[in-house]
């Protein structure tokens, strides 16, 4: 570490000024690092392309141009990407998507909020500290007022992809009295019109265009402490949630759940879910979530620059940055992007991991045969889909007529549910029993002798299950 000569408060006012105007968006996609607002400007990760500018860079030209003045005068190591933060309390951790020294700098009307280096507090208040912070584990200490930072570093490339563009190939200047962003080869990037985002060339989805559809039967009270409280947690509105019940229960629910459309529907899993199908128009993008989830678990944030998603990687177990898994950071962000998966792989059906233990997810999506569990899945809404088996087997069968169709169902193989499977009260808890499991199986696999093959039951498990078969295009 290097503790660099302190540097005047009016040489970062600018830069403060701009902040206040222009409040730097909630850190969404590093949950694990910390509460409060931060972003990245120059050269960020894509998803699917090379590395290059941040549309934050183009959408705030300005701050763009005062960050690079600032970097003139005062950061003497090379970088390719400055981070900049507003009032984010951060937690413990290591930088692995960074490599080589970081130039950090604390500013603004705040007191505490040292910066922790391998348990050594560092005061940045207007101090520059030249650290590793790849390599050092690093956190900010409690702090009082408004606390901005603003960090230099360089950005760890993907395996196979090269860096194509440096912060050196683009330029803010000013154009008619507006801030925009010039590049080398002489195209203008403003707020309006910025790089190919990393989804262009794939259909894209309408935003939020897809709908929660919740079958719910003798769950009226509970729905509200699983289903309707994981959404609730996720800022899901009340209007793009549906809950469909049997007739007799609608002014139960409608009693429990004030503010969520009940809509009358018919007794049974796959009744009630044919039903939902046809109550939607064709194409409408459809959400299936049971009632009893009680959480959503995962290994990716779904990011453009999956910054945290390398703490996940089984072969990191043992380090001292290694987890399991963590909560889905973004509902809304996960169902777009797996929307859009749908619609480039051309399938109807994607479904979640069916486990929640994050040692054994993948940081990918799959479209080859694979069990596409019931308790939460999504469709592009097909009328001609008509199931025909069992209702202790209906998830199976929705996975071969899905597959038989559209030779493909997409899997993603980051995100799982946590979910009481067959447990409690209401649902097919209180109908299931070993000789319809029996009958369910068999049926199914009559139906798909060439997906399917019965699982008998075993010392561990009473019940008739299912296995899918090793299937190839």
């Amino acid at each position: 570490m290097i503790h660099l000569d302190k540097i005047d408060e009016s040489e970062l006012k600018d830069i403060q000024e701009y902040i206040q105007k222009h409040p730097i968006e909630n850190n969404r996609y590093r949950p694990n690092v910390g509460l409060g607002r931060s972003q990245t400007w120059g050269i960020v990760s894509k998803r699917s392309m090379p590395p290059d500018l941040s549309r934050n860079s183009w959408r705030h030209a300005r701050l763009h141009f005062l960050l690079m003045e600032f970097a003139k005068k005062h950061v003497k190591i090379p970088f390719t990407s400055i981070q900049v933060n507003e009032n984010l309390q951060c937690a413990e951790h290591m930088d692995k998507n960074n490599i080589g020294l970081s130039y950090i700098i604390a500013f603004g009307e705040f007191e505490g909020g040292e910066l922790t280096v391998d348990n050594y507090k560092h005061n940045i208040k207007y101090r520059p500290l030249l650290f590793d912070g790849s390599k050092q584990l690093h956190k900010t200490e409690c702090f009082r007022g408004n606390r901005y930072s603003i960090v230099f570093h360089t950005i760890k490339v993907k395996e196979g992809w090269g860096v194509t563009k440096s912060l050196n190939d683009y330029e803010a200047i000013q154009q008619e009295n507006k801030w925009v962003i010039k590049c080398s080869d002489g195209k203008i990037l403003t707020k309006k019109v910025g790089l190919p985002h990393t989804l262009q060339g794939r259909k894209k989805p309408v935003k939020n265009d897809w709908i929660i559809a919740i079958p719910s039967y003798h769950r009226s009270q509970s729905i509200k402490t699983h289903t309707l409280a994981l959404l609730e947690s996720y800022n899901i509105p009340h209007d793009r949630i549906k809950i469909f019940v049997s007739p007799p229960e609608v002014e139960t629910y409608k009693q429990s759940v004030p503010n969520i459309e009940i809509v009358p529907s018919v007794i049974g899993c796959i009744a009630n879910r044919d039903f939902i199908r046809h109550y939607f128009s064709e194409g409408q993008r459809i959400v299936y979530m049971d009632d009893d989830i009680l959480d959503i678990s995962s290994v990716c944030d779904f990011s453009d620059t999956h910054t945290i998603c390398e703490t996940f990687k089984a072969e990191n177990l043992g380090s001292e940055t290694y987890k399991k898994q963590m909560r889905l950071p973004n509902l809304s962000l996960f169902l777009d992007y797996t929307f859009s998966i749908l619609d480039k792989e051309n399938a109807n059906l994607a479904g979640l991991y069916p486990i929640k233990n994050g040692f054994f997810v993948k940081h990918r999506y799959t479209t080859d045969l694979r069990y596409i569990c019931g308790a939460m899945y999504l469709e592009r809404n097909l009328h001609e889909i008509k199931l025909q088996g069992m209702e202790y087997s209906e998830d199976f069968e929705r996975t071969c007529i899905f597959y038989k169709r559209d030779k493909k169902v997409v899997r993603m193989e980051s995100v799982m549910i946590n979910t009481p499977y067959y447990k409690g009260e209401g649902g097919l808890v209180e109908t299931r029993t070993v000789e319809k499991s029996k009958e369910a199986q068999e049926l199914l696999v009559s139906i798909y002798p060439e997906y399917l093959k019965v699982i008998p039951p075993t010392k561990t498990k009473k019940f008739w299950n299912l296995k899918l078969k090793n299937v190839s295009n």
